[in-house]
């Protein structure tokens, strides 16, 4: 743990999901209070500036993620037939760091069946009926998914 007078960081050891890592994390904590931060090592440019300010809505709401507006027009498919096109004035893309206060999270963890995957803990805190509030994101918080994403990684960087 690296403790610089404002926060504190801690590494620890992943799960087999993300919902277990956090968990890990979780654990270590103790009854600690204050603010977790969880952010995914696939986005690897996010700014201070998306950090600062979901710790500052954080405190607000209790509950924050970043997200950006989807541009596209956005369909529902199955088996390759369109089964209607979504409204996407109300479709964000979502990105980490996502910003929790530890009750709220704690109270997730305790409540929820961990045998269900969830893709994020803001899905699992809305399973519970926890509002989450989104705050617009930054389109340079680009997720690695494929191997060109690492070429416009370094071009950011």
């Amino acid at each position: 743990m690296k403790n610089n007078g404002l926060s504190s960081v801690r590494i620890v050891a992943g799960g087999a999901r993300r919902q277990d890592s956090v968990l890990n994390a979780i654990k270590t904590m103790g009854r600690r209070r204050g603010i977790a931060v969880i952010h995914d090592g696939v986005r690897p440019v996010v700014s201070p500036r998306l950090i600062k300010r979901g710790i500052n809505l954080c405190k607000k709401h209790g509950a924050v993620i970043p997200g950006m507006p989807v541009n596209d027009t956005v369909k529902l498919v199955r088996s390759n037939r369109v089964i209607r096109t979504l409204d996407r004035r109300h479709l964000f893309l979502i990105q980490t760091p996502q910003f929790f206060d530890l009750d709220l999270l704690r109270k997730a963890y305790q409540t929820v069946c961990l045998h269900h995957e969830y893709t994020d803990e803001a899905a699992m805190l809305e399973s519970i009926g926890q509002p989450v509030h989104v705050f617009r994101g930054d389109c340079r918080n680009i997720k690695i998914t494929f191997k060109k994403d690492i070429q416009l990684i370094g071009c950011l960087l």
